[in-house]
């Protein structure tokens, strides 16, 4: 089910030890740096943005451009005895998961106006209008979030040169 939904939680398994792979989250990390009222034009050398807490992490991959649907990762690092598990969840920003929830709302309600119209009153083209934003936003907000945490899910086999366990 979740493969329909915007987040995804992965468990990566790596024979590096848990200090191996913080310490290649490390490296691949650098703090975010947000302060300013223009359009930041920072530019990072790592390919991650955020910070480290003791096992547990919260990044996003660096980006150049402006992208809403740019997961947010939170993951944790534990040992195993048989090597390092890192548990991984992808989700979209708070802000975007309430704006889209009102929005399919709002499209939800037309779509239920629409297909009461279509039992109750003659056809006309416009009424389709609802359907075709709720089939447009749900494509937008699969498509574009899937495509980016593909990247980060195996940008993060990379760093921790894992795989994922099933």
């Amino acid at each position: 089910m979740s493969k329909y939904l915007p987040f995804e939680n992965i468990i990566y398994k790596t024979e590096f030890s848990k200090e191996q792979a913080i310490q290649k989250l490390i490296d691949n990390i650098e703090a975010e740096r947000t302060f300013g009222f223009s359009a930041p034009s920072y530019t990072y050398s790592k390919p991650y943005i955020g910070q480290i807490t003791g096992n547990k992490f919260k990044i996003k991959r660096f980006i150049k451009y402006r992208n809403s649907f740019l997961p947010q990762i939170k993951g944790e690092v534990y040992s195993e005895f048989d090597g390092t598990k890192i548990k991984v969840n992808m989700s979209l920003h708070k802000f975007i998961l309430v704006f889209t929830s009102i929005w399919f709302g709002i499209v939800f309600i037309g779509c239920s106006i629409t297909i009461y119209a279509l039992f109750t009153k003659a056809f006309a083209p416009f009424i389709l209008i609802p359907l075709g934003l709720l089939v447009f936003g749900v494509a937008l907000l699969f498509n574009a979030f899937k495509t980016e945490s593909a990247k980060s899910r195996k940008d993060l086999m990379r760093i921790f040169e894992a795989e994922i366990e099933k």
